[in-house]
């Protein structure tokens, strides 16, 4: 688990994506803490402009010597040669990041989180992009694993969020295909314990067709967001 945390460190540090090298973006209001990666996409299709979706977290403590964080998502639309805060998580509306706290009597912080945004696709079809993020919040487990989409309405642009999320127990990856994303992790029948995956190595695809998002074989468990409101 700790070479886990220290590839992160480190793909933190690199900012792994290519893109927090980007000079002086202009966000009200400024993202929490120091900026992991950051993304631009067409969340709302070509004449909407560019959306920044950022990936930042904050220390909000310590434990062992080594800093504990609160990760943080956030999609800024353009506006005015900047960007403003559309959503975030956490955040009032979105419990998509938990809120890390100390526990009570001890120098620990739960859950522990990681945040990496994968890319960006245009899996819902026309010009709208939508990006793909992957979360992960372990306590005294293995953890939970999301993937999730988020995206903006093309009619209504300063309506982002997630248009779908697919988690998993312990682990679970994305790639982009084109207009799919191939899902890879452990699959666990309803009665199988988290040591002993039913299948160690499952692969899905997930596609978004006629207006529905659809998971084959459905090995992991997909989750529809309702339609974004305002931030």
């Amino acid at each position: 688990m700790r070479a886990i945390f220290k590839a992160v460190a480190a793909a933190v540090g690199a900012c792994v994506v290519g893109v927090c090298a980007v000079a002086a973006v202009r966000y009200s209001p400024s993202p929490p803490g120091a900026i992991a990666q950051r993304l631009s996409a067409y969340l709302a299709g070509y004449a909407n402009g560019r959306y920044e979706i950022v990936a930042s977290r904050k220390v909000v403590g310590h434990q062992g010597g080594t800093a504990a964080y609160q990760w943080y998502l956030t999609i800024y639309s353009p506006a005015g040669g900047g960007y403003v805060q559309s959503w975030q998580s956490p955040g009032p509306r979105s419990a998509l990041l938990s809120r890390v706290s100390r526990a009570q009597g001890a120098e620990r912080y739960f859950p522990s989180q990681m945040l990496w945004i994968v890319g960006d696709a245009r899996l819902m079809g026309g010009s709208a992009q939508q990006a793909i993020v992957k979360t992960r919040e372990i306590g005294a487990d293995c953890g939970s694993v999301s993937i999730v989409i988020l995206f903006a309405d093309p009619k209504h642009a300063d309506m982002v969020g997630p248009a779908a999320v697919i988690g998993n127990s312990c682990d679970l990856d994305a790639q982009i295909h084109g207009d799919s994303l191939s899902l890879q992790g452990p699959y666990y029948s309803s009665n199988a314990p988290l040591c002993c995956p039913t299948k160690p190595h499952a692969v899905a695809t997930l596609r978004y067709r006629n207006g529905s998002w659809i998971e084959s074989p459905r090995y992991f468990k997909l989750r529809l967001e309702p339609p974004p409101k305002i931030f």
